[in-house]
């Protein structure tokens, strides 16, 4: 389905859904990975 965007409040209103996914699946991404490079340097 097409948005029709005729502002930068229509534009944020549209990004924003799916912007706040991805911040989302990168910060779990980034602790997973700062959690293994930690167990490991630790021994876990």
């Amino acid at each position: 389905m097409a948005i029709h965007i005729g502002n930068m409040d229509d534009l944020k209103k549209a990004l924003m859904p799916e912007m706040t996914k991805m911040v989302d699946k990168l910060a779990d991404r980034v602790y997973q990975t700062l959690n293994y490079f930690l167990q490991e340097y630790y021994g876990r």
